[in-house]
C-alpha cells in the first residue's frame, strides 16, 4: 500500500507543479527593480538561530491596508544557489486572501501570511515576489534585510 501511495505521487502533476514553481523563481531571480517597502500591508523578515547551527527565517506578511485576494508568494535568498525556497499558493495552489479587518477560515481570508525556511547564514537579504488579485492583476517584488519591518 506504501508503494503505491509513493509511486501514485509522481504524476504529470508534480512535474507541472514543478514546472511553475520555477517559472516564478525565473522571475524572481532576474527582476531587476525591488521594492523595500510598503503601505499596503507589512512585511517582516526574522531570524532565529536554532540549535543545529542553522537559522530559520520567517516572512510575515499581515496587516493589510488593500484587498489581496488569490496571493501567490515565493522568497529566495539573494545569492543563494539553492532552487528549493518557501512559496505559497503556488506549488499548493490553494486560495489565501488579506482584506482589511476581515477573518474567516472557511472562506480562506487569513490576518496573515507566514513563510519559513532554512539557511547557514546568519546574515540574509531576502527577495520575494507576491502576486495578488483586487481590481487588477499585482506583481511586486520586495528585498527585504533579516529582522527588518517594512
Amino acid at each position: 500500500m506504501i508503494c503505491m501511495t509513493l509511486i501514485g505521487c509522481q504524476s504529470k502533476s508534480t512535474t507541472n507543479e514543478k514546472q511553475i514553481y520555477q517559472k516564478y523563481l525565473e522571475k524572481l531571480k532576474t527582476n531587476q527593480q525591488f521594492e523595500t517597502k510598503t503601505n499596503d500591508f507589512r512585511i517582516k523578515v526574522v531570524l532565529n538561530q536554532l540549535k543545529n547551527k542553522q537559522v530559520r527565517y520567517d516572512l510575515i506578511i499581515d496587516e493589510p491596508a488593500i484587498v489581496m485576494k488569490n496571493i501567490k508568494v515565493l522568497t529566495m535568498i539573494d545569492g543563494q544557489k539553492d532552487n528549493d525556497f518557501p512559496s505559497l499558493g503556488i506549488i499548493d495552489q490553494n486560495q489565501y486572501s488579506l482584506i482589511p479587518h476581515q477573518y474567516d477560515e472557511k472562506k480562506n481570508i487569513y490576518k496573515g501570511i507566514h513563510l519559513s525556511g532554512l539557511t547557514k547564514n546568519k546574515k540574509i537579504t531576502l527577495k520575494i515576489y507576491i502576486y495578488y488579485e483586487n481590481d487588477q492583476k499585482v506583481e511586486r517584488y520586495f528585498k527585504i534585510d533579516e529582522n527588518a519591518i517594512r
